[in-house]
């Protein structure tokens, strides 16, 4: 057999059972059925979400700052000396009550001024004493002068009538003239003294004054040589030691009152005019600054500080604004105050408000009634995205009224029992299916944070 028959029939042996392995597969495709058709099923985008209610929204701000005591008290020498009296326990730290002598300078160089012009004053009154004893007896002698004179008068008459008549000579007439005149010149003499002596009462009374004024600051000067505290307070500086000799305008020591602390919290105006504003008109800015505003809208405040993993708190009240606003940061100071600092201490749990302490202060305003509160991410632009009826998709505009941390209060947009989706959506097409899961954590989050407790 030839080489060209062997390979055709090797070409045949290969494809026979390669067409038979064909045709049975063409076989059994033509009787296997086709596929069945499934009707089509939309697929649903589980999601978070939150039906909304309406609810009172306590508006509040938090703010920045140091405590600061109410009262300041610098004791500032006013007399030069030595030290030589001392509150036993003069330190710093130390809580003093008020009237507690704290330190006395010598005060015998003091003491001495106060008698010498007492002195003084007195030897003026004695003079005085004498002026009028001297114008008693002035008076008397001036009463006997007058009637000397008038017997004078009355005899000079009868001599010049026996004169005209020739019975007595010229030289009678001059005599008695000249014991007239004599006496006249004792009467004005009696008056000038009398006249003097009201001018040197006067100037009597006048140095009597002076030396009066002196003693009263003689007296001052002695009284600065004790120095007592003036209200409770507690020593936070003490610069003097026992029988140092000190200066006057020497500070001695410095104290804070007891009775009220102070922190300024520095707050952003526009979160500031959001707190204030009502329902029927927003403040203007002169509003805002005015005192009365403080009365008028009945502010809450709190002061917290952080202690580890525990916040201690102090209620407070709003005491008043600063007196100007930062241009940079956009700020404005609320000064709010803590009564009785030290009597609200609960050891291990509430310190006393200390000098210095960096604290958060939250400001709280009018309550709104039955507002709408929704999650910050809830919100994309101007719209929520809103859960139908039917689980679907739809978009709505809102207004937002003002930011409470985490949290939108709204003003218009949505209503009590509308549920919105908390997910971020991506796509978010309208009309898509939904499948929503109620967020109870999100909505205690928000009932709290509408109620007034820490939510940021």
């Amino acid at each position: 057999m030839s080489p060209r028959t062997t390979a055709w029939l090797k070409a045949l042996l290969l494809l026979i059972p390669t067409g038979l392995g064909v045709g049975l597969v063409a076989f059994l495709a033509t009787r296997r059925p086709g596929p069945e058709r499934l009707p089509a099923v939309e697929r649903k985008t589980a999601v978070r979400s939150l039906q909304v209610t309406g609810c009172d929204v306590v508006p509040r701000v938090l703010g920045y700052g140091t405590v600061e005591p109410r009262r300041v008290w610098q004791a500032v020498a006013q007399v030069s000396g030595r030290i030589v009296e001392k509150f036993p326990n003069l330190e710093t730290g130390v809580l003093v009550p008020a009237d507690t002598l704290l330190l006395a300078i010598d005060p015998r160089e003091y003491v001495q001024a106060v008698r010498e012009i007492e002195a003084s004053i007195a030897s003026l009154e004695v003079q005085l004493v004498e002026i009028d004893t001297q114008e008693v007896n002035t008076r008397a002698s001036l009463a006997i002068e007058n009637r000397s004179l008038e017997l004078a008068l009355t005899e000079l008459g009868r001599k010049q009538d026996m004169f005209a008549t020739g019975k007595i000579p010229q030289s009678q007439v001059d005599a008695e003239e000249r014991t007239v005149l004599a006496l006249r010149s004792g009467v004005q003499n009696l008056q000038n003294s009398l006249r003097l002596n009201g001018v040197k009462r006067s100037s009597l009374r006048a140095s009597i004054a002076a030396s009066q004024a002196r003693l009263e600051s003689a007296r001052l000067r002695l009284s600065y040589t004790r120095i007592e505290a003036p209200f409770n307070c507690r020593l936070s500086r003490v610069s003097v030691e026992q029988a140092q000799s000190v200066n006057a305008g020497q500070l001695l020591l410095e104290a804070h009152g007891l009775d009220v602390a102070e922190v300024s919290a520095q707050v952003p105006i526009h979160w500031l005019a959001r707190l204030l504003s009502d329902d029927r008109a927003p403040l203007s800015l002169p509003e805002i600054l005015s005192q009365d505003i403080i009365t008028r809208l009945g502010f809450e405040a709190d002061v917290r500080l952080q202690m580890g993993d525990d916040v201690a708190r102090w209620e407070a009240r709003v005491d008043r604004f600063s007196g100007s606003l930062d241009p940079s940061t956009r700020t404005i100071g609320v000064v709010v105050a803590v009564d009785n600092p030290y009597g609200m201490a609960v050891p291990g749990r509430r310190p006393p408000l200390l000098q210095g302490m960096f604290c958060e202060v939250e400001l709280r305003g009018p309550v709104k009634r039955e507002r709408i509160l929704i999650p910050r991410a809830a919100l994309h632009g101007d719209e929520v995205y809103l859960i139908d009826a039917d689980d679907r998709l739809q978009r709505r505009k809102v207004e937002v009224d003002f930011a409470l941390f985490d949290f939108l209060c709204l003003r218009s947009g949505l209503v009590h029992g509308e549920r919105i989706v908390l997910s971020d959506l991506i796509p978010a097409i309208d009309g898509m299916l939904l499948s929503p899961q109620e967020d109870e954590t999100m909505r205690a989050a928000m009932l709290e944070a509408a109620g007034g407790e820490d939510g940021g």
